[in-house]
């Protein structure tokens, strides 16, 4: 399966949202981060809808496997900076920097690229949606 496309002009009649790209987490207007470099990609289907209840949503491109397994370099997910609902992947802040970061067994917060157990203070400023792509 080849990567997706930037900015490529969608070809289906569907709802397609455009979403900046960022290579880190941020806080506020994703077009106004230093993570951005002008990519954008274009999302459809289960994506969008997603996208269109998130707040300031942006697609992050991981910069590292999960511990887990479960995510990996590369990997696109989108992201919302708000903390409603239920998620499984949050956006934490720890020692002043954005982390993703899941909650174990135990309900403790874990980041997700060390598996270092969080201090119980932590709270999400941010949560993941979803994977928009990931090679097979």
């Amino acid at each position: 399966m080849a990567a997706p496309q930037l900015n490529r002009p969608a070809t289906l009649d569907a709802d397609v949202v455009v979403l900046p790209v960022l290579t880190d987490l941020t806080e506020g207007k994703p077009t106004e981060s230093k993570a951005w470099d002008g990519s954008r990609l274009n999302i459809s289907g289960a994506s969008a809808a997603a996208s269109a209840r998130a707040t300031c949503p942006y697609v992050l491109r991981l910069a590292s496997n999960d511990v887990d397994g479960r995510l990996r370099k590369r990997d696109l997910v989108l992201v919302s900076q708000d903390t409603t609902g239920s998620f499984e992947i949050a956006v934490v802040k720890h020692r002043g920097r954005l982390a993703l970061a899941r909650r174990d067994a135990n309900a403790e917060w874990k980041l997700l690229t060390t598996g270092q157990t969080l201090p119980e203070k932590i709270r999400p400023v941010g949560k993941c949606l979803g994977i928009v792509w990931a090679p097979l």
